[in-house]
């Protein structure tokens, strides 16, 4: 699952944490293998990330594993609209 990295979400994640984490088990390596195109291992697999939209994409910043990391970070954006008004300045 894939979320924008916002104070509404991460309040969200927070709040819920147990939830997310029995939906979304997997730590963020099984993400990072799939997108570097590594053979996943057999059966399901479910992270939790924030995305920032406003960091170019493949930046390190740009995303984040969570619920586990949700608890220590800040959030990038206010909420959604916040973001998009963001990402229309940047264009």
């Amino acid at each position: 699952m894939a979320f924008l990295w916002s104070a509404e979400v991460l309040h969200v994640l927070r709040l819920r944490r147990a939830t997310f984490l029995a939906l979304c088990p997997d730590p963020p390596e099984a993400l990072l293998a799939w997108l570097s195109g590594s053979q996943p291992e057999a059966g399901a697999s479910g992270t939790v990330v924030l995305l920032d939209p406003t960091v170019p994409f493949g930046s390190r910043r740009q995303t984040i594993a969570a619920p586990i990391e949700a608890t220590r970070i800040e959030p990038r954006h206010q909420g959604y609209g916040d973001a998009a008004r963001a990402l229309r300045i940047r264009s």
